[in-house]
């Protein structure tokens, strides 16, 4: 099976671990900061408020809690819009970009370690899509930001590595 082919195996067995070992938790509610961060935030529900989740450091009204965090603000706005206030589309973005997370670092573990098999470094990629040290991360909504700059770290250095490779 030539690389290409075995890549695209390896992405759907990352999806179906990552489903399997979470899908578990799209019934859960918001729990404890997500009322603050979600369900009793103005900043979040209303258009005209979005650009003071780059301004202000209170980032939730009516209950006025102070720290800047943007991008995870405008990604609960986002979810908000499409969805309300039903936690299932929330924990299924936490899911997603947990996956998407298990990706990047299965193509930057082929990078780094070319010497290891493909199956080892699928199944260090499994170990990182199960381990209980990120079910924090991605059970627990107000948690986004661990898994968002997760991403950006990632996609960063891939994207940089990427580049290089490129010239």
């Amino acid at each position: 099976m030539n690389e290409g082919k075995k890549n695209i195996w390896a992405v759907i067995l990352i999806c179906l671990t990552v489903y399997a070992g979470y899908i578990n938790t799209l019934p859960n509610p918001f729990i404890f900061d997500d009322r603050h961060m979600i369900s009793e935030n103005n900043y979040i529900k209303h258009l005209e408020t979005l650009p003071k989740l780059f301004t202000d450091k209170i980032t939730s009204l009516p209950i006025t809690r102070g720290m800047w965090r943007p991008l995870l603000m405008l990604s609960l706005a986002f979810n908000y819009f499409i969805s309300g206030l039903s936690p299932h589309s929330y924990l299924f973005i936490n899911i997603l970009i947990h996956f998407l997370n298990a990706v990047l670092l299965f193509l930057l573990i082929k990078i780094f370690l070319k010497k290891l098999s493909f199956g080892l470094c699928l199944g260090l990629t499994i170990i990182f899509c199960l381990h209980p040290i990120n079910t924090e991360a991605v059970t627990y909504i107000s948690s986004r930001s661990v898994t968002m700059c997760g991403f950006f770290i990632l996609s960063g250095i891939y994207g940089y590595i990427r580049w290089r490779e490129s010239q």
